[in-house]
C-alpha cells in the first residue's frame, strides 16, 4: 500500500481519536495516545509479521476504560475500521465498531455522532444496532 494512503488513514485516525477524547473530557474523562502493535493477516505475508497503529485509551470515573483501536494494519488494503473494546470490573466487551468511508466516520450506515460516542463511553455501551 502507499505511504500516502497509510497517511490518509493515519489522519483520519487523529480525527476521530481528537473527537472522542474532547467527548470524554466533557463527561470527567482523560485520553492517552498509545501504540498498539496489529498483526498483518496471515493470508498477505510468507512469515508472521506485526504493524504498529495509532491507539487510545479512555479512562472514565469509576475505574471504566474502553480501548480504541484499528482492527487491521494500516498498510492492508481495507476499509477503515475501528474497534472499542470497553473494560470493566465485569469484564470486556468488543460490541461497537467505527468505520471510515467516504463521507467520514460511520456506525450502522450513518454518520457518527457525539452521542454515539458518549454512548460508548459508559459501561452499559451503545444500543444493538439495528
Amino acid at each position: 500500500m502507499s505511504p500516502q494512503i497509510t497517511d490518509t488513514k493515519t489522519a483520519a485516525l487523529e480525527e476521530l481519536y481528537s473527537r472522542i477524547t474532547r467527548v470524554a473530557g466533557a463527561m470527567g474523562g482523560t485520553a492517552s495516545l498509545h501504540t498498539s502493535s496489529l498483526s498483518v493477516p496471515s493470508a498477505m505475508v510468507a512469515e508472521p509479521q506485526t504493524e504498529d497503529a495509532p491507539a487510545l485509551r479512555v479512562n472514565m470515573p469509576k475505574s471504566f476504560q474502553v480501548d480504541f483501536a484499528p482492527f487491521n494494519p494500516l498498510s492492508v488494503g481495507t476499509a477503515l475500521c475501528v474497534k472499542a473494546t470497553r473494560t470493566t470490573g465485569m469484564g470486556r466487551k468488543d460490541d461497537w465498531s467505527f468505520i471510515h468511508g467516504p463521507n467520514g466516520w460511520q456506525r450502522s450506515n450513518s454518520p457518527l455522532s457525539d452521542h454515539e460516542i458518549r454512548e460508548c463511553l459508559t459501561p452499559e455501551g451503545p444500543p444493538a444496532s439495528s
